[in-house]
């Protein structure tokens, strides 16, 4: 009976469920969730990833210190972290991080309409 019910539950929720883009979007930029993207920028240019996880947890400090996420942090503390970063470091966004994950299962906007169709298929 509870699993029923908790069931039934889900459904009503899934079907009143009204998700906002526009605070989807404001909290994927948020918690330095493109910590793992400026550690891959940094791998591309030849750093091991240890390495990498150690500049980005200064950087993440950093931030922490200044009241920031790491997309707007200015490309002098970026410097001072790593003499591997360069200005294009600036344009790193939730996009963009979205977009380069563009295999099965990924999470480029091409990908994950792929991936409902799919979905929509089975049903």
């Amino acid at each position: 009976p509870t699993c029923s019910l908790a069931a039934s539950n889900w459904g009503f929720t899934i079907a009143t469920t009204w998700p906002s883009g526009f605070r989807m979007r404001e909290a994927a930029g948020q918690s330095f969730s493109l910590a793992t993207d400026v550690a891959d920028y940094l791998v591309k240019k030849g750093m091991p990833f240890r390495e990498a996880h150690s500049v980005v947890g200064q950087l993440v400090k950093e931030c922490e210190a200044r009241g920031c996420e790491l997309n707007q942090l200015p490309l002098a503390v970026y410097r001072a972290a790593s003499g591997l970063f360069e200005p294009d470091i600036l344009a790193l966004d939730v996009d963009a991080a979205l977009a380069a994950r563009d295999l099965p299962g990924g999470t480029a906007p091409r990908q994950v309409l792929l991936a409902a169709k799919q979905l929509r298929a089975a049903l």
